[in-house]
C-alpha cells in the first residue's frame, strides 16, 4: 500500500526523497488551475450561442465545454508534467535533481521541445472523453444535490 511504500522509501533514502518534485507539481498544477474557469466560461458562451436556458443543465455544452478545456490545460500543463515525472524518476539513491536541472537536461536531449512534447498527442486524444464525462456527471451530481 501507499504508505509502506512511503515508509519504505524514507527509511532506506531519507524523507525528502518522498517529496521530490512536489515544487514542481505545485507550478504544474497552478497552471492547470485555468482549467475550471476556462470550462465554466466556455459552457456559459455555448448556452448562450445556441439559446438554451441558462438555469437548466445542458449535457452538451458541458460535454464540449469539458473537452476543450481538459485539451487547452493538458496542452498548457503537459511541458511541465514532463519535467515532474523526470525529476520524481530520478533513481532514489542519486542526489535530487532540481526541476531546472532537469528541464535543461530535456532540452538538449531532442531538438523543437520534442523531451517535453513527447506523449502530448496521445494526452490530448484522451483529454477529450475524459473531460467531457467528467463535466457531465459534474454537472448532474450539482443537479442532484441541488434536489436534495
Amino acid at each position: 500500500n501507499s504508505i509502506e511504500c512511503m515508509l519504505r522509501v524514507s527509511r532506506a533514502h531519507g524523507v525528502s526523497t518522498v517529496f521530490r518534485g512536489l515544487g514542481i507539481s505545485w507550478v504544474r498544477d497552478i497552471t492547470y488551475g485555468q482549467y475550471f474557469g476556462m470550462y465554466e466560461a466556455l459552457k456559459r458562451l455555448f448556452i448562450r450561442k445556441t439559446g438554451a436556458d441558462p438555469n437548466n443543465s445542458n449535457p452538451a455544452a458541458s460535454a464540449v465545454a469539458g473537452a476543450v478545456s481538459g485539451t487547452f490545460g493538458w496542452a498548457i500543463a503537459y511541458p511541465l508534467d514532463a519535467v515532474k515525472t523526470r525529476v520524481q524518476a530520478h533513481p532514489a539513491q542519486l542526489p535530487a535533481v532540481t526541476a531546472r536541472e532537469c528541464a535543461l537536461k530535456m532540452a538538449k536531449e531532442r531538438p523543437h521541445m520534442g523531451a517535453f512534447t513527447r506523449g502530448l498527442g496521445l494526452t490530448l486524444v484522451r483529454a477529450v472523453p475524459v473531460n467531457m464525462v467528467t463535466f457531465v456527471v459534474y454537472e448532474r451530481v450539482l443537479d442532484l444535490r441541488a434536489m436534495a
